[in-house]
């Protein structure tokens, strides 16, 4: 919530500023409930707040006017969306619910809770990726991580956005990874997890030493 009051703030103070500068008094086009808004994410190169929108179920844009773009048809059970570092694409992380009218739903594949799926912001395009990332972050605008959660869990791989050319980088071994949270490309990956799913810590994982270390506690 921190950070989708600090990216609204940047965006109200921009539309602000430039209004006062014209000496005109601001109309701005009334935006979602902080609740409302789902996977935040400032994109500096437009000076807008990306961001879906858990009233209509798309994916959206608050740019500096004020003014709210949805950038998709209807998307329900979204769980997260992780925006490409440009902006033009998106991982989406959909809970496979099959009794819901949902594009991002899989039938044949209900023992997989949550699936993953490549959106295209230009063409509007929607590809399934994988049912078995336990989970995903982009590591560069042509690239993601995963930690692999099928029948033999526990590796961390790159890939295409797209799930194709993965590439295993390690396995970390008795640790359980809930959520990756950085990578440093061919050294590090920071994630949350722990030895049972009860646990939460955060580790730093060495690639040249393929050893995890506890860096702190929940």
């Amino acid at each position: 919530i921190a950070l989708v009051l600090l990216g609204l703030a940047l965006v109200t103070g921009l539309i602000m500023a430039r209004f006062v500068r014209r000496g005109l008094t601001p109309t701005v086009t009334p935006i979602p409930t902080v609740t409302a808004i789902g996977s935040p994410a400032y994109n500096p190169t437009d000076q807008s707040l990306y961001f879906f929108d858990r009233q209509e179920e798309k994916l959206a844009r608050l740019d500096s006017t004020g003014a709210v773009t949805h950038l998709s048809d209807r998307l329900p059970t979204i769980d997260r969306v992780l925006w490409s570092p440009d902006f033009t694409r998106a991982l989406l992380r959909s809970v496979n619910d099959v009794s819901l009218d949902s594009p991002l739903t899989r039938r044949g594949e209900e023992d997989r809770l949550i699936l993953t799926w490549l959106f295209n912001l230009a063409d509007q395009s929607l590809d399934f990726v994988s049912a078995d990332y336990g989970d995903v972050l982009w590591a560069g605008n042509d690239q993601i991580l995963y930690y692999f959660a099928g029948d033999d869990p526990g590796d961390l791989s790159t890939a295409k956005p797209d799930g194709s050319g993965f590439q295993k980088l390690a396995r970390i071994g008795d640790q359980l990874l809930s959520r990756l949270v950085a990578y440093v490309p061919n050294q590090a990956v920071i994630f949350r997890g722990g030895i049972d799913e009860e646990e939460d810590n955060l580790f730093f994982f060495d690639l040249a030493s393929q050893q995890s270390t506890k860096i702190a506690e929940q």
